[in-house]
């Protein structure tokens, strides 16, 4: 076993969860969503957390349409079947 006398452990610095779109870069969240598959259901949840139920269910179905499997696929629908049903009230 090592021991390293003298080290003071490293604590990583907490960096908050973005809550709402408005809390990341917006740049930053519309072109990343070429390189990250799971990225438009990211900004859905956001966007569904802000109130934007229009585009909330937009990127859902954006989602599920990159959804590289049926499972993913059809929860992504139901998202966003559920958020367009909540609209039509």
């Amino acid at each position: 076993m090592l021991i390293l006398e003298g080290l003071a452990p490293s604590r990583p610095r907490a960096t908050p969860w973005p809550r709402t779109p408005r809390d990341g870069s917006p740049r930053l969240l519309y072109e990343s969503r070429r390189i990250r598959p799971r990225h438009a259901a990211v900004a859905a949840h956001l966007h569904e957390r802000d109130g934007d139920l229009a585009m909330a269910a937009r990127l859902y179905a954006e989602a599920a349409h990159q959804a590289p499997n049926l499972a993913e696929r059809d929860h992504l629908t139901r998202q966003a079947a559920r958020l367009n049903a909540r609209r039509c009230r």
